[in-house]
């Protein structure tokens, strides 16, 4: 009996460790499914909008460590499984083979029973008895007869139970395993696809990189030849330093009584409601990791396509420069010039005298419809940066 009951306790002690097991990574799996189905929905956002490949990247990345940590977990609780149905097909064979010992003793006691005819002579054999210490002790050994009869019978329909009980469990077992080796070879699949994808977006990265680095190479001739024009005109002008025209009496009255030194950080801006979209200066490039752009003004957008001059001054140049549309250069006070560029048209003249607020030509614009143009500001050839002039819109 006691050898049962090891077994019993053993069995339990070992589902309840494997149901704790089963239970921790039941939990992972749901928050890595949980975490899964997050990364899809970002994927499916990144791409619906191709401008997100970065995004769409990382999405990616992400998904396929999920997917590696789920087949992980998978792996664990399919293992988990197999040792469960080994432990439990151990169990069932020692419960077998011990109700088999027990039948065949049963079965002993009940063919000894029935040669000695103790049903009919118990009485009999009681009656016979010479002392009464003689019948006391016949009596108890048939009682304790009697008694190991039913207690193995009873052990033995323990133990049929506990088979069938075992059974339940390995069929029930071995249901989930193969559960578990559907789930994994399907999270292999996925896995594979994502592995598939990532290598495609890869080589798709890597070739719109070389096509934007190409890009970059021809802005940065572009933008030399753009200074180098800036520059010629500035220097043109601080040669020749022409007389100053005699402004018209409409646009006297407009005039500023502080220069345009005085009037730093409160200028206003080229363009109406300007947003700012590129910064002065050095910088990453928005997309493509490891590149440098350094932007010697600012670039700007509104809705609004009308370009107007910060402070009152010269045109020095207007002109079309290949890659950056029509420039316009106005020449202030204290030898500080305003350049605008990526104009559609200008409407004014070279030598025109113009004054804070007059319109100088339309900005071009992108296929947003919003209007966007280039801005610098220079103190003889020194470039500077505008934010520094203009005020804070």
């Amino acid at each position: 009996m006691r050898f049962i009951l090891s077994i019993i306790f053993i069995s339990i002690v070992a589902l309840s460790t494997a149901q704790q097991s089963r239970q921790d990574l039941e939990k992972a799996r749901l928050d890595i499914i949980r975490n899964i189905e997050e990364t899809q929905q970002k994927l499916a956002t990144a791409e619906a909008n191709k401008e997100s490949t970065l995004s769409q990247l990382n999405a990616l990345e992400k998904q396929i460590d999920a997917r590696t940590a789920l087949i992980n977990n998978l792996q664990k609780d399919a293992t988990l499984s197999q040792e469960t149905i080994q432990t439990e097909t151990v169990s069932q064979e020692e419960t077998v083979s011990t109700n088999e010992d027990l039948t065949e003793d049963y079965y002993k006691l009940l063919r000894i029973r029935y040669r000695n005819k103790l049903l009919n002579k118990n009485f009999s054999a009681l009656y016979n008895s010479e002392r009464l210490n003689e019948l006391i002790t016949k009596w108890k050994y048939l009682k304790t007869f009697e008694s190991m009869l039913i207690a193995k019978g009873s052990e033995i329909n323990n133990l049929d139970d506990k088979a069938e009980e075992i059974e339940d469990n390995i069929q029930s077992e071995t249901i989930i395993h193969s559960s578990l080796i559907e789930q994994e070879i399907a999270a292999r699949d996925s896995l594979k696809l994502l592995m598939k994808n990532l290598s495609s977006l890869a080589t798709k990265m890597t070739s719109e990189e070389r096509t934007i680095k190409q890009m970059l190479e021809q802005q940065t001739l572009t933008r030399e030849r753009f200074n180098q024009a800036i520059e010629n005109s500035i220097f043109s002008s601080m040669t020749t330093s022409s007389s100053t025209p005699v402004p018209s009496p409409a646009a006297t009255s407009t005039l500023s009584s502080k220069t345009i030194t005085e009037k730093k950080g409160f200028l206003p801006w080229p363009l109406q409601n300007a947003t700012l979209t590129t910064r002065y200066g050095p910088q990453a490039h928005p997309t493509v990791a490891g590149i440098i752009v350094d932007n010697k003004g600012i670039d700007i957008s509104s809705t609004s396509p009308s370009v107007t001059a910060i402070y009152e001054g010269e045109v020095i140049s207007v002109a079309e420069v290949k890659g950056s549309g029509l420039t316009i250069i106005v020449k202030h006070q204290n030898e500080v010039y305003s350049v605008y560029s990526n104009l559609e048209n200008a409407l004014v003249n070279r030598a025109s005298r113009v004054v804070q607020g007059e319109q100088l030509g339309i900005a071009k614009r992108n296929n947003n419809g919003q209007a966007k143009m280039h801005f610098e500001i220079y103190q003889g050839k020194q470039n500077l940066n505008p934010n520094h002039w203009l005020k804070n819109n």
